[in-house]
């Protein structure tokens, strides 16, 4: 039975208003101070409380039950239907219902426009018209390379290591959000490219890659973004490049990857508190320079390339069914085309990839994925070329895309997609006293 609202605690009452506006599970860790995967769990319990299976039907049941809020009159003051009507501190207030019932249904209405897209369903290679001015051109990076590890944190988008005309680097640069502008930050110990990275509790987990030689090593550097400095954590268990790189409930997954001699299909798993390295059931698929991004308590991994072939597998990984001893891989629709070494992100559980390498010569498209019923989308984007190893990560309400190698070399070009929009309604209800 869906429970009623005293039944669910005053977070989780907080965060259902906000998912009841659109927000997505980082712009909820930001509004409440508290992390994405804290979020996550709230999520889980939140359904599980009140019967239902996704952000729209929570939402819903925000605006039903009302756990979304009734506007006010602004400055808590009255207004009365009429100004020949006498007022009384004492009186009753009685609000206009017809009044009530059209602000009601205007807010379910905003409510529904914000969640269409999450449950819209589409066709595979359905092309949704997006308008151009959801792209912007941010300052170009430093370094122009491709192959290094993308993520970011708080208001802040690192660039790490990677292959530039000169060679594997390591070099480290950030760009601040607010200021729109570049910082360069202590050199990874390490030079390296074919890797990727996550954040944990403040610190940026790179592991393994492709050294300047051609080795790939096994080493895990860590960066504290509070210090600025670089440290070492416990080794990977083999050494490894170009694997699939996500973060579930503060523990980091690699998937598959190269190890200098052989595709693989391992899921290892590093946990910071505990400082281990743990192997997990392997993919159904052996590949390197696959996507993976995490949505909900799934972690979807994309695309990849098994030594003969690009390929077009989705293939979803559930952690928990994991740790319970249970299976934890199922089929998801599958890319449109077969590609390796795009970017992948997600946003407000909508999952997109951009870019990579594909079986012709022509320009990859942009794709998202808004359900796990839909099928992929295109979207319109700023690139002339489809650019391979770029870094792709999401801030805010955008998908961010970094340098990358195209067909004419390696670009420092940095663009921005606006993937989610809020729109603000001022609302003033009338009250009528009376004596």
């Amino acid at each position: 039975m869906p429970a009623t609202n005293n039944q669910l605690s005053k977070r989780e009452q907080e965060i259902l208003r906000l998912v009841a506006t659109g927000a997505s599970n980082k712009e909820i860790a930001k509004e409440l101070y508290i992390s994405t995967n804290t979020v996550k769990v709230h999520m889980r319990n939140i359904f599980a409380k009140i019967g239902v299976n996704s952000r729209t039907e929570a939402a819903m049941y925000a605006v039903n039950t009302g756990i979304v809020p009734s506007a006010q009159p602004s400055g808590g003051e009255k207004e009365s239907l009429s100004d020949n009507e006498p007022s009384s501190e004492g009186g009753r207030k009685r609000s206009n219902t017809a009044l009530i019932l059209f602000l009601i249904l205007a807010g379910l209405a905003l409510v529904l426009v914000f969640l269409w897209r999450s449950t819209q369903p589409a066709a595979e290679d359905t092309d949704v018209e997006v308008p151009i001015s959801q792209w912007e051109t941010l300052a170009p990076m430093p370094t122009a390379r491709y192959g290094f590890a993308a993520v970011a944190y708080e208001n802040q988008i690192y660039a790490i290591g990677g292959e530039t005309s000169n060679g594997v680097t390591g070099v480290v640069e950030g760009f601040d959000i607010n200021n729109n502008s570049w910082n360069e930050f202590e050199k990874k110990p390490t030079p390296v490219s074919d890797v990727g990275a996550v954040v944990i509790g403040g610190k940026i987990f790179v592991p393994g890659g492709r050294m300047s030689d051609g080795d790939i090593t096994n080493v895990l550097e860590i960066f504290d973004t509070r210090s600025g400095t670089w440290s070492s954590g416990p080794n990977l268990p083999i050494t490894l490049s170009g694997y699939a790189i996500s973060v579930y409930e503060g523990n980091l997954y690699l998937f598959g990857g190269w190890d200098g001699e052989n595709y693989r299909d391992l899921v290892i798993t590093y946990n910071p508190e505990q400082g281990d390295w743990i192997r997990r059931t392997t993919m159904p698929t052996t590949r390197a320079f696959a996507g993976a991004a995490t949505v909900a308590n799934r972690i979807y991994v994309i695309g990849g390339y098994d030594g003969n072939k690009s390929l077009k597998n989705n293939e979803v990984y559930s952690p928990d069914l994991d740790s319970e001893g249970l299976y934890p891989w199922v089929d998801d629709i599958p890319l449109p085309g077969n590609r390796y070494g795009m970017g992948v992100s997600s946003l407000a559980d909508i999952l997109y990839v951009i870019g990579g390498v594909g079986e012709g010569e022509g320009k990859l498209d942009f794709l998202e994925k808004t359900s796990e019923t839909s099928g992929w989308q295109k979207l319109d984007s700023l690139f002339e070329n489809s650019p391979v190893k770029s870094g792709v990560v999401s801030l805010g309400p955008k998908i961010y895309i970094l340098g990358g190698q195209e067909k004419d070399g390696i670009t420092d070009k940095f663009q921005a997609y606006q993937a989610i929009y809020s729109v603000s309604i001022p609302i003033i209800i009338r009250n009528k006293t009376n004596q």
